[in-house]
């Protein structure tokens, strides 16, 4: 039997986290599987090379925060923490490929360009969505931005956008390189997209 991989984002007992095998099937699981396979398009994991790596940094308590200029939902979007205003960008970000989505330096101007921050020293993350430095005004700009404490089960705001249009937050659904190196189980749900199924 092989020894599964405990590496909780968020408490061991959240909705990321849960065994959901001995809960009942949802009624509409057969017309999302009907609606999968006969896409044209197939699920894949968001690895590699762009344009499908979500890259994600990990930055200490001392990363200094700036400012983002949310343009496209700033009432839904968080602009501080705890007290703790900005997001911990660092400044090789505006210049070097890889920190956000889309592999172009300062984020480009098409594409989803999500970014995602860890500030491991207070286990918060940063989630953003069409991310830009915005060398005219000398400014981070992005559609819309949130913050998760990742020792909480708290939620934001029914409704809220977040950096996914889903409201969620990215980072616990992706499968990282420690996980996959691992030899045991990964045990946290994942994150897919796909075409609209509710019919």
């Amino acid at each position: 039997r092989r020894a599964r991989h405990h590496v909780f984002v968020f408490p061991a007992n959240n909705v990321w986290n849960m065994d959901i095998r001995k809960l009942p099937v949802h009624a509409k699981s057969p017309t999302w599987k009907r609606a999968t396979h006969a896409s044209s398009t197939r699920l894949h994991p968001d690895f590699g090379p762009p344009p499908y790596g979500i890259p994600y940094v990990v930055v200490d308590g001392a990363q200094p925060r700036v400012p983002v200029t949310f343009v496209a939902y700033p009432a839904e979007s968080d602009t501080e923490y705890a007290g703790l205003a900005g997001y911990p960008i660092p400044a090789d970000a505006r210049t070097q490929p890889n920190y956000i989505e889309g592999a172009v330096a300062g984020g480009g101007t098409s594409g989803d360009r999500h970014l995602l921050l860890i500030d491991r020293d207070r286990w918060l993350l940063y989630e953003t969505f069409a991310t830009e430095w915005n060398a005219t005004l000398s400014r981070w700009e992005a559609g819309s931005g949130a913050i998760f404490d990742l020792s909480s089960n708290a939620r934001r705001p029914e409704r809220w956008t977040s950096a996914d249009a889903a409201g969620l937050a990215m980072f616990p659904g992706l499968v990282r390189y420690d996980e996959v190196i691992a030899a045991g189980e990964i045990t946290h749900a994942f994150r897919v997209s796909r075409p609209e199924a509710n019919a």
